[in-house]
């Protein structure tokens, strides 16, 4: 039988999210928690990706992701090899800014 618009339906409660296990993500404001020397490496690489980022009329965060600078300033890579091992960086990147990134990370440090 059809009942034209008259079935009842009832609404279900999603159940709570859970926390995902392990440690949050850090975000770019959290590095000024840890190493000194790691913030001011962060903030060399922000620069640089915020100068590149307006040369090609995109956002920063295309160029890389605060996560990815964070990995680097504190692995510092010193080739494109060790570059391919930071997180959000692929053969794209690297071809397009590994060498930037790299001088930048070399200066910063020397």
């Amino acid at each position: 039988a059809i009942l034209r618009g008259r079935e009842g339906f009832v609404l279900r409660a999603d159940p709570p999210r859970e926390k995902l296990a392990g440690k949050p993500a850090r975000r770019g404001r959290d590095v000024e928690d840890g190493d000194p020397e790691e913030a001011r490496i962060f903030e060399v690489l922000r620069k640089l990706r915020r100068e590149l980022a307006q040369e090609q009329g995109l956002a920063a965060y295309m160029v890389f992701a605060d996560r990815t600078l964070l990995d680097m300033a504190a692995r510092r890579p010193a080739t494109l090899d060790e570059m391919r091992a930071i997180h959000g960086v692929g053969e794209r990147k690297v071809a397009l800014y590994g060498e930037a990134f790299l001088e930048a990370l070399a200066q910063a440090t020397a």
